[in-house]
C-alpha cells in the first residue's frame, strides 16, 4: 500500500510517500520516499545501524502499530543517519521499557531519497487477525521541524488512537491492507 503523508503546516515542494506491506508472522516492510530540498541530517554515506533515543528531535521516519483487540501499542523510529529506536506503550503516551525491537533490515540510499526497513512487531500477538498501523515522520530542513501524517488534528499528535488509520487484516495467504477513518479529527495531545 502506498500512502502520501501530508505536513501539519503546508510545505512546498516537499513530498513524502510511505509504502507498507506485511508478511507473516508480523513483520512490516516499510519504505519512505522523500522528494524535496535536502534534509539537514541525511548523511552523504550510509552509517552503521545503532540504537538511539530522541530521534524525533530531527528527521525521523516513524511507524506505530497495535493489535485491534489490545490497548498497548508500539513505536518504531528510523533515522536517515542509521539510528533506530523501539518503544512499547501500555496506554496513550505511557512508555514501558523494552529491548525487544531491532530492525531485521535497514537501508538508506545515498541519493537522500529513500529509507527502507523490515520491522518486526514483537508486541503484537502472533495469532492477531487485525493490526492498526500509523506511518508518520518528522523532517528537519533548515533547522525547522515539520510533522507528517495521513491526517492531523489541531496539533500534531502521532500517538493519538485516531491516527492508526491503516488496517491490516489477516486472510488466507497473507495480510490485506486498507484505510479507515481518513479525516481530520478534533483530538488534542496531552
Amino acid at each position: 500500500m502506498i500512502i502520501d503523508l501530508i505536513p501539519f503546516e503546508p510545505l512546498e515542494p516537499m513530498k513524502l510517500q510511505i509504502t507498507l506491506a506485511l508478511e507473516n508472522p508480523c513483520i512490516v516492510h516499510y519504505q519512505a520516499r522523500y522528494q524535496g530540498p535536502p534534509l539537514d541530517d541525511w548523511p552523504l554515506h550510509p552509517l552503521p545501524l545503532s540504537q538511539k533515543d530522541g530521534l524525533w528531535q530531527t528527521s525521523c521516519m516513524e511507524l506505530f502499530a497495535k493489535s485491534s483487540s489490545h490497548t498497548p501499542y508500539l513505536e518504531w523510529n528510523l533515522s536517515p543517519r542509521g539510528y533506530f529506536a523501539y518503544y512499547e506503550f501500555s496506554h496513550y503516551r505511557k512508555p514501558q521499557p523494552s529491548q525487544k525491537g531491532k530492525p531485521l533490515f535497514f537501508k538508506q540510499d545515498q541519493l537522500h531519497t529513500t529509507l527502507e526497513a523490515r520491522l518486526p512487531l514483537p508486541l503484537i500477538p502472533a495469532n492477531t487477525q487485525k493490526i492498526q498501523l500509523h506511518p508518520c515522520a518528522v523532517l528537519s530542513q533548515g533547522g525547522t521541524l515539520s510533522y507528517w501524517a495521513m491526517s492531523h488534528g489541531p496539533q500534531p499528535d502521532f500517538h493519538h488512537p485516531s491516527q492508526f488509520q491503516v488496517v491490516a487484516t489477516r486472510q488466507k495467504g497473507g495480510w490485506v491492507l486498507s484505510l479507515e477513518g481518513l479525516q481530520d479529527s478534533d483530538h488534542k495531545p496531552d
